[in-house]
């Protein structure tokens, strides 16, 4: 039997990632390759996989590649979709927000018998989710003798096996005729997004036509002429 001093014992370990530019809430695997200078031994026990610094689900074993009593090679895999944890609001918040993120895979339970190094990060450059947007709220409008109303519409994203939380988007209602933006508004948990105190100008008019447009932002994003509706309001 080798016997084999704590720390004098030798590793690699490298870190892959199957999509480097996905796209809010779309899966992704991350996998950590490790090679043993002792065969047959392996130099850890699992592997804390994270983006930013959020931990990607428990810990996954390194497991042999090969036959498990001569192998150098061994791997340790997470995949999954890129989501935040649950429920809504769980710390750590923002770390699949669009934008550039770095992974980190960390070696635990080591072997005493190695010196134990940390695959490089890698840089991924998560982009926001498609949505889908459709007008909720009806023409025309009737003010009944008040200044404001509402506007509703319903945010959706495409049937892709893979959602994400509706709550990370946001809804500029804007003005098309003047490019005026009337607001911002959260988007609820089943995609409603309502501007509550929209105050149009009818000029004097006892009625006027709008063309309001609707421009998605945050963790998705939408904006096209397709989705205006001209809206019609009366005293």
């Amino acid at each position: 039997m080798r016997v084999v001093a704590a720390g004098t014992a030798t590793m690699t370990s490298s870190l892959a990632v199957s999509n480097l530019t996905p796209q809010y809430s779309d899966p992704d695997t991350f996998t950590v390759t490790v090679t043993s200078s002792i065969p047959g031994v392996r130099p850890a026990g699992q592997v804390g996989f994270r983006v930013g610094t959020q931990a990607m689900g428990t810990p996954r074993d390194l497991v042999p590649i090969g036959d498990p009593s001569t192998t150098t090679t061994y791997q340790a895999v997470w995949n999954g979709p890129l989501l935040e944890p649950t429920p809504f609001g769980t710390a750590p918040t923002g770390q699949m927000k669009p934008g550039t993120k770095i992974v980190t895979a960390t070696l635990l339970n080591p072997d005493p018998r190695f010196v134990i190094t940390n695959p490089t990060s890698k840089t991924v450059g998560i982009s926001a989710e498609n949505a889908l947007i459709a007008y909720a709220s009806g023409s025309p409008i009737s003010l009944g003798g008040q200044s404001t109303t509402q506007l509703k519409v319903i945010v959706s994203e495409p049937a892709d096996g893979s959602p994400g939380e509706l709550r990370n988007a946001q809804v500029q209602f804007i003005d098309r005729g003047t490019s005026t933006l009337l607001g911002t508004v959260n988007v609820a948990a089943d995609g409603t997004a309502i501007l509550p105190n929209w105050a149009p100008n009818l000029a004097g008019a006892n009625s006027k036509d709008f063309t309001i447009g609707f421009v998605v932002i945050g963790y998705y994003t939408r904006n096209s002429t397709l989705d205006n509706v001209t809206v019609t309001v009366t005293k």
